[in-house]
């Protein structure tokens, strides 16, 4: 009996040999094919970059420009603690901005605010884009943000992860030469060229590198072509020439009216010198600076804040910021008063509960002539009861855009019109069989 059974299934593996060479090699064959027509393809994209080099206007996208106002971001609950206070400024189009602070100050939170995915959290403050007080959920599809986290594709390559992005979420009507040329120009930007056939990988399966794969992550958004680009922390984990690689890509993006924003840790002097902005935060999310990166150690060098020779100017603000230098500055000024000390520069309004760290950093008699800001008037102003409504409306108006955009139609200003559900869906069908 054991014979015969192990007979069968010698026979049965014996004639299904010959069907399981035959799909072996229609599969080759596939690929074959497949490489060979993106070769063809990446041909016809070259033919076609001298012509859209050329009419480099008609490659210009949208503009997006994001100005917020009084921005406070509150944990719920109890404890209603605050993890941005008070944040004002404007993030302009064709300019990278950097954010940095020590740990706790709610970078990624503001920046998450911005692009509409802060969850758990009450939002209070007005956030206009391009001057009107549309939802940022109405610019979704011409918005790319990129997190801390890994969002690629482990058993895929680093080319078909780039396709499926682009195929999901570039313009439905767009040729596929152009979205041929976008992908090489990814690739070519961030360095990928050598790693381009290769797997991400997993944990169990070895890939890519961490910094190659972290380029990846940022790729993902890059070629979707977005108007607004945020991103996390990109530069974690990298070296210095991937940093700058990384920087330049973002660079090219800019030419095209980019309004690019992310979050930095202690980055290079080099590295620093390629931001446009900063946006500078103190812990409890409250502003230090914003503004030009070029105007940056004028400020806070009016302010007796002198960075010594040969230090980093990054490093030394967020030391400053973590109170690990004790400051000596003939105004006076503690790295607890820096972020009233930009409000009364501004002339933004004070919270009551800081009008006593602005009171010490003048004589008295001298607050209302020496600056633009006077508290006494701004208490005025802002009384309880005005406080009270305008929270009021903001978790309104907050509570409103969440409705609106988990059970209601948002209004798509985008401009853009991508593939739809079904054809999104069978992009990952052919993307998970073919792995």
């Amino acid at each position: 009996m054991l014979i015969a059974a192990i007979f069968t299934i010698f026979l049965i593996i014996y004639n299904c040999s010959d069907q399981v060479l035959t799909i072996r090699e229609r599969r080759r064959a596939k690929y074959r094919e497949a490489a060979s027509r993106r070769a063809k393809e990446r041909v016809k994209a070259d033919e076609r970059t001298t012509t859209m080099a050329v009419n480099a206007e008609t490659r210009r996208r949208p503009t997006i420009e994001v100005s917020f106002q009084d921005l406070t971001v509150t944990l719920k609950g109890k404890g209603r603690r605050h993890i941005l206070r008070c944040v004002t400024g404007k993030m302009m189009p064709g300019r990278i901005t950097a954010v940095m602070g020590p740990s706790g100050a709610g970078k990624t939170t503001f920046l998450s605010a911005l692009a509409g995915k802060a969850h758990g959290c009450k939002i209070i403050g007005s956030i206009l884009i391009n001057g009107k007080p549309d939802s940022i959920h109405s610019y979704k599809r011409i918005i790319g943000f990129v997190p801390q986290d890994d969002i690629v594709h482990g058993n895929l390559t680093v080319e078909e992860n780039l396709w499926f992005s682009a195929n999901c979420r570039l313009p439905a009507n767009m040729l596929k030469q152009d979205r041929v040329l976008v992908v090489e120009r990814v690739i070519e930007c961030l360095g990928l060229q050598t790693v381009r056939n290769l797997l991400v990988g997993t944990v169990e399966k070895r890939g890519i590198s961490g910094g190659q794969r972290k380029r990846v992550n940022v790729g993902l958004e890059m070629v979707m072509e977005p108007s607004l680009f945020i991103l996390d922390e990109p530069t974690s984990g990298l070296d210095s020439s991937s940093s700058q690689l990384l920087l330049r890509a973002l660079r090219r993006e800019n030419l095209q009216g980019v309004n690019v924003s992310m979050v930095v840790h202690q980055p290079s002097y080099l590295l620093f010198q390629m931001f446009d902005d900063l946006v500078l935060l103190a812990k409890g999310g409250l502003t230090v600076y914003h503004g030009s990166v070029r105007e940056v150690e004028e400020y806070f060098s009016g302010l007796g804040i002198n960075i010594p020779d040969r230090v980093n100017p990054p490093d030394y603000f967020i030391n400053v910021l973590e109170g690990m230098i004790k400051l000596n500055t003939s105004s006076g000024v503690t790295c607890e008063q820096l972020p009233v000390r930009w409000m009364l520069h501004k002339g933004y309004h004070v919270p009551p509960d800081m009008h006593a760290n602005a009171a010490a950093m003048f004589p008295e008699g001298q607050l209302s002539t020496n600056e633009p800001n006077d508290i006494k008037d701004a208490t005025k102003d802002h009384s309880f009861i005005g406080e009270i409504w305008e929270y009021v409306k903001s978790n309104v108006k907050v509570r409103s855009d969440v409705i609106r955009h988990n059970f209601l139609r948002t209004k798509d200003l985008s401009n853009r019109s991508t593939p739809g559900i079904l054809v999104q869906y069978r992009y990952f069908l052919g993307r998970y069989i073919s792995c």
